[in-house]
């Protein structure tokens, strides 16, 4: 964002101001010797032509996001806002600014007052999500329709046999992609110009594969365990999963949220870890990064 300033210049310390006169006339006048001839005017200075265009009356251009009807937020944990106390998922930080002064009037419900329906389910794999969402009434509306899905997670994580083994992962990553190709399918039908964003999935550890010791909560227990071991083979095995995400994403035409890479220099070994420690599930500062991530996406503003 760029700011402008109006730099003024103060008269110098001690400046007093008078009143200045020209200089003195010289009265004396020189007759000129009349030759008779008529005196001939310099020709006036050519004039640019007066502008006959009529003044632009246009309208100021609008953004896509002041046009949205409706907002759709499809899947699984991150996207219901689990371990976001009270509304303050990034779904619903989307919809309505809480408590985040620097993003006081870049919701939705300030530039549009979009509906909002969250189709999430926190444990969902991509197969129960897609199933949510074609047992979803979705309403009809008027205006633009932008759709957030979080999906994979679930998929990847609830299988040590995917987490561990890259073939098995290879499986899972592929159903994955079937299951984000219908589920766009999905909304296309109800909303045929729809402006889709798909995340991939975070590495709570940082690229490490490993969390600091005495972490034993949810997924953090696992990682604990055995993270010294097997950790650098899943670490590359969720890289498998979400270079499939990706692919997806590419082949369908709809954009990439790259919260793995927005997440990954805050992982649970650092001073600044943006993850709860369920080793899953970020905190609510968190969320409101994974919503600047997005609003970002949608407008190219970051607050």
């Amino acid at each position: 964002m760029w700011f402008l300033s109006a730099c003024i210049t103060a008269a110098p310390e001690g400046y007093d101001p008078v009143e200045e006169t020209p200089d003195e006339v010289d009265t004396s006048v020189e007759l000129e010797e009349d030759t008779g001839q008529p005196e001939v005017e310099d020709d006036p200075p050519d004039e640019d032509p007066p502008d006959d265009d009529p003044p632009d009356d246009d309208p100021p251009e609008t953004h896509w996001v002041d046009e949205v009807g409706l907002y759709l937020n499809i899947g699984d944990s991150l996207a219901a806002g689990y371990d976001a106390g009270g509304e303050y998922g990034y779904a619903w930080l989307l919809d309505e600014n809480r408590g985040f002064s620097s993003y006081t009037g870049h919701d939705l419900q300030t530039r549009s007052g979009a509906q909002v329906k969250h189709i999430a389910d926190s444990g969902a794999t991509s197969e129960e999500i897609l199933d949510n969402l074609r047992d979803a009434s979705l309403p009809s509306v008027e205006g633009e329709v932008v759709v957030t899905i979080s999906a994979g997670g679930n998929d990847f994580n609830d299988e040590i046999t995917t987490m561990v083994f890259a073939a098995y992962t290879e499986v899972a990553a592929a159903q994955v992609r079937a299951n984000l190709a219908a589920m766009i399918d999905e909304v296309r039908g109800s909303y045929p110009s729809a402006r889709i964003y798909v995340l991939n999935i975070q590495d709570p550890t940082g690229g490490t594969g490993t969390v600091p010791e005495g972490m034993d909560e949810g997924f953090c227990k696992f990682v604990d365990q055995w993270g010294a071991y097997i950790g650098p083979t899943v670490v590359e095995n969720l890289g498998i999963m979400n270079a499939a995400i990706a692919e997806e994403a590419a082949v369908q035409g709809v954009e990439l949220v790259d919260y793995h890479a927005a997440f990954l220099d805050h992982g649970l070994n650092t001073s600044d870890g943006w993850m709860s420690d369920d080793c899953a599930h970020p905190t609510d500062e968190r969320h409101h990064q994974i919503r600047r991530l997005i609003w970002a996406g949608w407008t190219g503003d970051w607050y």
